[in-house]
C-alpha cells in the first residue's frame, strides 16, 4: 500500500467561492509542490462580455482539461455560486478528449458545519452534496486541515483521483443559471421524492422550494431568479405570473409565486 508520504502528485482545479480567495491562497501555498494548480484566476475569463456556455466551454478546456482531481473549497455561501455549479459539472462530465476528474470538498473554517459531524449536506453545492450519498459515494466531504495536514491531504486527492473509475457521478441535474441570492445559511432546499435542486427548473408536476427565493407549482410558471441578492428577476416572474394566471404571495424579504 502506497505511504502519504509517497503518494503521487495530481493535477487538482480548485473551486471556491471568491470571498474564500484567502483560503484558496493559503491552499496552494501550503500544498506548493504537492499539487499542480489548474484553477481559474483573476481575469482568466472575461464573465461580463462572454456567453455562459462560452464560459462553461471554457472553463472545461481550458482549466480543468489538464485537471485529474477537483477540490471544492466549502465556505458559508459556496453553494450558491453559478460557476461552483457548472465548475463541479463540467468536472464530472466524461468526454473523449477530457476523462473526468476525482472530486472532494473541503469545509472551510468559517463554515457553520466546520469541524461538526454530521455535517449539514444542504450547505454544501447541490451537486457535490448528490455524489457524497450512499456506501460507495463518488466524492467525499473532510475538514480544513492546516499545514501539519499536507500528507493527509494529499491521501484525499488521490483517493479522489483512485475514485474515478469507480461509482459513476450523479451529474444530471439542470445547471445553475445564476448565482443564488438570500441567505446562505439557509441552504438549498430538497424537493418531493428526496431528489435535490440544482438551481435550475422543476419539471413541471413537481413541488420545489428554494430559499428565498419562488416556489413552483403545478401549473408550471417562470423559471428560477437566483441573482444576485435579494429577488432578481420579479418582473420578468410577475409578467409570467399575469400572463399564465399564477397567483403571488409575499415570502420573507421576497415575493415568491404561487
Amino acid at each position: 500500500m502506497t505511504s502519504r508520504s509517497e503518494t503521487p502528485r495530481h493535477r487538482v482545479f480548485i473551486s471556491f467561492h471568491n470571498d474564500d480567495q484567502r483560503y484558496k491562497d493559503r491552499f496552494v501555498r501550503m500544498m506548493g509542490g504537492n499539487i499542480v494548480d489548474e484553477s481559474v484566476g483573476d481575469g482568466d475569463i472575461d464573465d461580463g462580455r462572454l456567453a455562459t456556455e462560452t464560459i462553461r466551454q471554457q472553463i472545461r478546456d481550458n482549466f480543468i482539461r489538464d485537471a485529474t482531481v477537483t477540490v471544492v473549497l466549502i465556505g458559508p455561501c459556496t453553494w450558491q455560486r453559478k460557476h461552483v455549479d457548472w465548475e463541479i459539472g463540467s468536472s464530472l462530465r466524461e468526454t473523449r478528449s477530457n476523462p473526468r476528474c476525482g472530486l472532494l470538498g473541503i469545509l472551510l473554517p468559517n463554515h457553520p458545519n466546520f469541524r461538526e459531524r454530521p455535517y449539514n449536506p444542504r450547505l454544501i453545492p447541490p451537486r457535490l452534496a448528490s455524489n457524497c450519498e450512499g456506501d460507495d459515494p463518488y466524492a467525499a466531504i473532510y475538514y480544513w486541515r492546516n499545514a501539519r495536514g499536507v500528507d493527509a491531504i494529499r491521501g484525499w486527492i488521490h483517493r479522489a483521483f483512485q475514485r474515478r473509475n469507480g461509482t459513476p457521478p450523479h451529474n444530471n441535474s439542470q445547471q445553475f443559471q445564476n448565482n443564488w441570492g438570500g441567505d446562505c445559511l439557509r441552504g438549498w432546499q430538497a424537493r418531493t421524492g428526496g431528489a435535490y435542486i440544482g438551481g435550475g427548473r422543476v419539471k413541471p408536476g413537481r413541488r420545489g422550494q428554494f430559499p428565498g427565493g419562488w416556489q413552483k407549482s403545478a401549473r408550471g410558471c417562470g423559471t428560477s431568479g437566483g441573482g444576485r441578492g435579494g429577488c432578481p428577476g420579479r418582473s420578468r416572474f410577475r409578467h409570467r405570473a399575469r400572463r399564465s394566471g399564477c397567483g403571488w404571495r409575499r415570502s420573507g424579504c421576497c415575493r415568491t409565486r404561487r
